[in-house]
């Protein structure tokens, strides 16, 4: 090699830093944290890279399948990471099948999963469904109160059987090797996002009729299928193209497919008879269920820089950043009511901490914050607001104050009908 060449190669050279910021994200991600650690030695851009909130992220989605799009955080996100090995999930209220999903009236940690490395958490009408990092669903209470699959395959009108105790789904039958990656939950049936991109209706626990195939990644031309949702009585997928994938349940469950291309979607969500879009653009639409509803903008809201979307029966919160210094902004429409309201932490909050998750209940709600704690409100008929009361209303969020005392930073939260449950780790 002439020394032309040799210096032609060296200024023909790219450097990390030069890669840019996308591609060295992508790079990072498939690292260790022994290596980053080491990486972030080398020199100054690469020690802020390895500090960055988006790569540690993606990071906990990739290694522990905790799902961002489930939440506004938007930093603490390595220090999380560092705790995820064995998160706690705890249970309060009572479901109305006869299952309690834990102690009546404040959180009961589930000791069967303290070493199932559980990393997402939904509740369901009458039951709750968990997620491991390595890809296992685990179910308990009630699925499906309305009727189950008979072992002839007829449809029968009975309650299916209740579980007490978290137990495995099994998928194997269906797509063996093929792991759960996301999970999501309506009033009756669990939808379950796999690795594959594949899209099943969990539907009851004893039949291998339960399962239900609703998207295979290798027949659809709508995209691979990137997150999941669920409304009462319908599943929603949002696609790598930007589709909406919706599936309503008719009767005995059979799911019939509409597909919504009108718009650029980004986040999707549904409750009692509606789904809820949000847009690139930050616009945000709503339609009822049925082949025929189409989207339709709605005004008051849309335009104002709401990026992160939630909902369940008759409710959908937006969530937006704030400038700088100021809180985020939380708008929740209720159906019943007719408008949206704002949702605010009360003002004995800690200083600086804000709403980064809200989830619904048929009657309560619960709030999760950056800092960790867990903020409910409403109906307390089943002591699903973890404030150990029974049967006392609450008007407006108001803390569950053992979460806190016990020293539990929680990182997700989940309303059922009548129960709350929450995923959390210790960061001391």
């Amino acid at each position: 090699m002439t020394s032309m060449e040799a210096n032609h190669r060296r200024s023909a050279a790219i450097t990390l830093p030069q890669l840019g910021y996308d591609v060295l994200l992508q790079i990072l991600t498939r690292l260790s944290p022994v290596a980053l650690g080491r990486l972030a030695q080398t020199c100054q851009e690469m020690s802020g890279l390895t500090r960055d909130e988006t790569l540690w992220m993606r990071l906990c989605e990739a290694d522990f399948r905790v799902m961002p799009s489930q939440t506004f955080r938007n930093f603490g996100w390595k220090t999380l990471y560092s705790r995820l090995a064995h998160p706690a999930v705890f249970t309060w209220g009572e479901s109305q099948s006869g299952v309690r999903a834990g102690p009546i009236n404040v959180p009961g940690r589930v000791a069967t999963l303290n070493h199932s490395g559980i990393s997402q958490i939904c509740c369901l009408g009458w039951s709750m469904l968990a997620l491991s990092r390595d890809g296992r669903a685990y179910l308990w209470g009630t699925l499906n109160p309305e009727g189950g699959w008979d072992s002839d395959g007829s449809w029968n009108g009975r309650s299916t059987r209740p579980f007490p105790f978290p137990t495995e789904v099994d998928t194997g039958l269906q797509f063996p090797g093929d792991r759960i990656a996301q999970i999501a939950g309506s009033r009756g049936f669990g939808v379950l996002r796999m690795d594959s991109g594949n899209v099943l209706a969990l539907t009851e626990m004893e039949s291998a009729k339960g399962l239900k195939v609703l998207s295979q990644q290798h027949t659809t031309e709508l995209g691979r299928v990137t997150r999941v949702a669920a409304g009462w009585t319908h599943a929603l997928a949002l696609t790598d193209r930007n589709k909406i994938l919706e599936w309503h349940a008719g009767r005995n469950y059979s799911f019939d497919l509409k597909v919504n291309d009108d718009h650029d979607w980004v986040g999707v969500a549904g409750g009692e008879g509606f789904t809820v879009g949000l847009t690139r653009a930050g616009d945000v639409y709503k339609w009822q269920d049925g082949h025929d509803s189409r989207p339709v903008l709605d005004t008051e809201i849309s335009g104002r820089g709401y990026t992160h979307i939630s909902a369940a029966f008759r409710h959908h919160a937006l969530f937006r950043r704030g400038k700088k210094g100021d809180p985020s902004k939380v708008s929740v429409f209720s159906t019943a009511e007719g408008k949206y309201s704002p949702v605010s932490l009360p003002d004995d909050a800690p200083a600086g901490d804000q709403i980064v998750e809200i989830s619904f209940g048929d009657w309560h709600a619960a709030i999760l914050t950056q800092q960790g704690h867990v903020y409910t409100w409403g109906g307390d008929g089943g002591g699903q607001l973890g404030q150990g009361t029974h049967r006392q209303n609450v008007l407006s969020p108001k803390l569950v104050e053992q979460l806190r005392d016990d020293g539990w930073f929680v990182f997700q939260i989940a309303c059922g009908g009548w129960h709350t449950a929450c995923l959390a780790v210790r960061l001391q």
